[in-house]
């Protein structure tokens, strides 16, 4: 698949020239492109480039399962990279609590596996984990800093449902020192969404509250890395509401000394394009193909759950013509190992599903009282 498309930025930045001038837009199907705000323009990938050069933090808004999001967010942090390695990765995608983790990571022995772990990335964060991979692995092999920039899950929803005054002190620790509710246009902005979508009997200013110590949470992030790097400057990887008309994370991590920043949008096939032109939305536009149906990471669709005693995790269900199914696994099933890699936790077999790239292989089972081997091969779902 032609994925890359006309951005791989890295490379353009060096070798193609300037031109005379941007063209106006003419979205091109299937094609990734970008477009400068507000006046629509296609600028070239190392035009973009050489335009964001001097920004201390570039925020690439994202669709969380748009692939082609992805493979643009790499292709700019290897450009920054390429300029100058003083450059640091933010991402919304882990918590406060697992900077230690993000540290090892990067400049220490554990694997990702292990990242996977003790970031609990599955019960904090969920998307598939293939689509931040790439990035990650990056980051690894060249010493880049990752930063991670969210509140804990369980502040965010405890502020939500009973609002800040209710943190303990402890709980107050972890989300950013300032939080600020008084920003008009995104309160105007959140108070459609609420109202539109009913929550119970939850109260508008919770679920405000919340948002903001999302928002501010991840700016003070975004300011305390730079502050202890003042040479370096960060690409923060993030969904696209949290940076689109500047009120969530820029303006907030401006005023903390984030500064100068530029926004990068993602959207696909030019949806909602004449909306975002005319309001003050992003500094560039990125228009790409809409992602595959499939997320990357071949799907099990097994209900399992830990066993108490014994090796392995319990099969509770199976659901029909899935890669469980045509694999041979069947509701009762205890899983021993996959590929010879021991299973003891329902965590171990998400993590193997998610990291293995052998397309074929087996899994150990224990049933009817005996040990018995499948074959599974994740083209089968396909």
């Amino acid at each position: 698949m032609n994925r890359m498309l006309i951005l791989s930025l890295a490379l353009l930045a060096a070798a193609c020239a300037s031109t005379s001038g941007p063209p106006r837009r003419t979205l091109v199907p299937g094609e990734t492109q970008i477009l400068r705000v507000p006046d629509g323009a296609e600028v070239p990938g190392p035009e973009v480039v050489d335009a964001i050069r001097d920004m201390r933090v570039v925020y690439v808004g994202e669709m969380h399962n748009n692939d082609f999001h992805h493979d643009f967010q790499l292709e700019v942090v290897k450009s920054l990279f390429a300029q100058d390695h003083r450059l640091m990765i933010g991402m919304e995608m882990f918590q406060r609590p697992a900077q230690a983790a993000l540290d090892e990571f990067v400049f220490g022995n554990i694997d990702e596996a292990e990242l996977l772990r003790r970031s609990e990335y599955f019960s904090r964060w969920g998307w598939d984990y293939r689509y931040y991979r790439e990035i990650l692995l990056f980051a690894k092999r060249n010493g880049i800093p990752l930063v991670a920039l969210n509140a804990p899950t369980e502040v965010r929803r405890k502020v939500g449902k009973s609002g800040i005054e209710s943190l303990t002190p402890g709980e107050r620790t972890q989300i950013a020192e300032e939080i600020d509710t008084t920003i008009e246009d995104h309160r105007a902005f959140l108070k459609e969404i609420f109202d539109a979508h009913p929550m119970g009997n939850r109260k508008f200013e919770h679920f405000y509250e919340a948002q903001c110590v999302w928002e501010d949470t991840m700016a003070e992030s975004v300011a305390l890395a730079l502050e202890a790097r003042p040479d370096h400057r960060m690409v923060v990887l993030v969904g696209g509401g949290h940076v689109q008309r500047r009120y969530g994370i820029p303006v907030r991590a401006e005023r903390r000394g984030a500064e100068p920043y530029s926004i990068l949008l993602g959207t696909i096939d030019g949806d909602h394009l004449d909306e975002y032109l005319v309001g003050d939305y992003a500094d560039w536009l990125v228009i790409t193909p809409r992602a595959p149906k499939e997320p990357p990471t071949p799907r099990l669709r097994v209900r399992i759950e830990a066993g108490e005693g014994g090796e392995g995790v319990f099969v509770k269900s199976v659901m029909d013509g899935s890669l469980a199914d045509l694999a041979g696994l069947k509701a009762g099933d205890r899983i021993l190992s996959a590929n010879g890699t021991t299973i003891t936790s329902p965590e171990d077999v998400r993590i193997f599903v998610t990291l293995n790239e052998e397309p074929k292989g087996t899994i150990r089972v224990f049933r009817d009282g005996q040990q018995r081997t499948l074959q599974y091969d994740t083209r089968w779902r396909r």
